[in-house]
């Protein structure tokens, strides 16, 4: 992660977003899921209509990627065994960004 504060320009952004992250990075696997906080000249408008949903192919992987996103949010249901997946949840993380884990079968692609 680097913070607002950290970046060659910092002399050019607000004080006020200084401990604010510029440029985040979330490696699953082979995959980057890239984020960046809000700003007064960007802000955080909450995701409508929409989830953030990761594959997994470990269920210990899953799970734990689950209670991460799940820590200081609401789950909405539970990981559990669905019949299209051996795991399968839906949270809310603290931040409001709806998430599903999956953890399909291989016999359900």
């Amino acid at each position: 992660m680097m913070s607002w504060g950290e970046a060659p320009f910092s002399d050019e952004v607000a004080p006020a977003i200084h401990d604010r992250i510029m440029h985040a990075c979330l490696t699953l696997g082979d995959h980057a899921l890239m984020g960046t906080d809000a700003t007064e000249q960007h802000p955080y408008d909450p995701v409508k209509g929409a989830c953030v949903v990761i594959n997994i192919p470990d269920t210990d992987e899953a799970e734990r990627v689950f209670r991460a996103l799940s820590e200081g949010g609401d789950v909405t249901m539970p990981m559990e065994e669905i019949f299209w997946a051996r795991r399968f949840g839906m949270t809310t993380d603290r931040y409001g960004v709806p998430w599903m884990i999956n953890c399909g079968r291989e016999d359900w692609q």
